[in-house]
């Protein structure tokens, strides 16, 4: 790859003129998405080096391989979805509007994840009672990045977007001036001069506060008590750690962190106001490429051996044990007849795989098929969320189960969270392995599957292997 590329500015000014005339025309307001290649950059440094410059709104994604990545500074639109039933086809609607009306240059082939893209996420439960621990993020928000920084296989691309309005003129000399010095700070960075920092010894964590964990316990041993009395099969209860650091957190710290150790995992991480949401999850919801979709049910678990000997034994209990066995059946039937509805040719194995993560083993079954006309990555979100691994089965009275038991309102944590571009491809995971960052606090979040043969101790050990993860990340 060469090391230098010429940024046609002129070009991008042309082209935000053209708009300006577009949006009085039409009198609404047009999209422009300018795409150009630009050199090899670490995403995580990309994301370091502009971070003071958009210090409230920014996101980051990178894929279980570590072949795509996407970095959003500033916000050119915002999206909110709002309570009603109707919040999947709400943001599809004002995206497809979006997106049909825009002038987007720069692409001479569509490229993944490349031009106009959104990114964001919906709450858990719809028609849910919002808290003050997540009001910035309110019942689900999307940004359209004033500025993408695109990195799939060996190629690195910069997208600009702007929103032209029909009755104000766009200060296009400060938005060329921006895009400069983003330029200018492109440069060939190696991996490890990005993730192989640590947070500073002084950043030490202060407590770490288990919240209500006899109340919890006593909430688990009554819902086995339900799921043997009633068609209630599964029901996903999760419960909330509190940290405290000495410091405000740097949460940019904490995603090197999480890439470091959890690279075979999704990270995301989604600011919005000073809060930022975080995470390293292994459970993608659904993926569209093209006339193709794709989903994973993970469900059943057992913590990691300390030896390899230890492992492999581990391995082995977990694919023979019933209880495990049976969870996990019951999320890769609730996805496949999913699937069934939106898809011709679903394809999955009979027998699942074991997902290796470095705190725990789960029992992991991909699922593909070929996508139905007409549906669209939101239509899949709404069939598939939550599945049975993220909140039980029978959905619904799961649900009025985890509105019964749980003391805290979920936000994005176990909820989709990812992207779509302007072909409507795009990728969800589920917010797990989480922590909601605000300052010197970090809460978060695991939960496990509970059916008529559990133990609430041993539910509540499950649940704290999943916080390993987060609580390494912030050291």
């Amino acid at each position: 790859m060469s090391s230098s590329y010429d940024f046609n500015f002129e070009k991008l000014e042309a082209v935000v003129k053209r708009a300006q005339e577009k949006a009085q025309n039409e009198k609404k307001e047009i999209l422009v998405s300018y795409s150009e290649r630009v050199k090899e950059i670490d995403p995580v440094l990309f994301l370091e080096d502009n971070v003071k410059r958009f210090t409230n709104d920014t996101f980051f994604w990178k894929e279980a391989k570590e072949e795509f990545f996407l970095v959003g500074l500033g916000i050119s639109k915002i999206l909110f979805a709002d309570e009603s039933t109707e919040r999947y086809k709400q943001i599809y609607n004002n995206w497809k509007d979006l997106i049909d009306h825009a002038i987007i240059e720069g692409q001479t082939v569509y490229k993944k994840g490349v031009g106009p893209l959104l990114f964001g996420a919906f709450n858990f439960m719809k028609q849910h009672r919002l808290t003050n621990l997540w009001n910035e993020y309110q019942h689900g928000v999307f940004y359209l990045p004033q500025f993408l920084l695109t990195r799939y296989n060996e190629e690195t691309y910069l997208t600009t977007n702007c929103i032209v309005s029909p009755d104000k003129q766009m200060d296009i000399a400060s938005i060329l001036h921006l895009k400069e010095e983003i330029i200018n700070e492109i440069s060939i960075a190696s991996h490890e001069s990005s993730i192989n920092c640590h947070i500073q010894k002084d950043n030490r964590i202060i407590y770490v506060k288990e919240e209500e964990v006899k109340e919890w316990l006593q909430n688990v041993d009554q819902a086995i008590q339900q799921l043997k009395n009633q068609e209630l099969k599964k029901v996903v209860l999760a419960r909330k750690a509190t940290v405290e650091v000495n410091q405000k957190i740097d949460s940019l710290q904490v995603l090197k962190n999480l890439r470091e150790h959890e690279s075979n995992n999704f990270l995301f991480s989604f600011q919005r106001n000073g809060n930022v949401f975080i995470g390293a999850t292994p459970e993608r919801l659904v993926s569209i490429e093209n006339d193709k979709a794709y989903s994973a049910c993970i469900a059943g678990s057992i913590p990691r051996g300390k030896t390899e000997k230890e492992d492999q034994q581990n391995k082995k209990n977990l694919f023979q044990d019933e209880k495990n066995r049976s969870e996990h059946q019951l999320v890769v039937d609730m996805i496949s007849e999913s699937f069934q509805k939106i898809c011709t040719e679903v394809l999955y194995k009979s027998e699942p795989e074991i997902m290796t993560n470095p705190h725990i083993f789960h029992l992991y079954t991909p699922i593909e098929g070929k996508l139905n006309k007409e549906v669209t990555i939101f239509d899949a979100i709404e069939i598939l969320h939550p599945t049975p691994a993220l909140g039980g089965t029978p959905r619904e009275l799961a649900l009025k189960l985890i509105e019964k038991y749980e003391t805290f309102d979920r936000g994005l944590y176990g909820a989709p969270i990812g992207w779509v571009d302007s072909k409507m491809n795009g990728e969800f995971v589920v917010g797990i392995r989480s922590a909601l960052i605000k300052g010197n606090q970090a809460y978060l979040f695991a939960g496990c599957g509970v059916v008529k043969d559990s133990d609430p101790f041993l539910e509540y050990e499950e649940t704290k292997t999943k916080l390993r993860p987060m609580l390494r990340a912030l050291n």
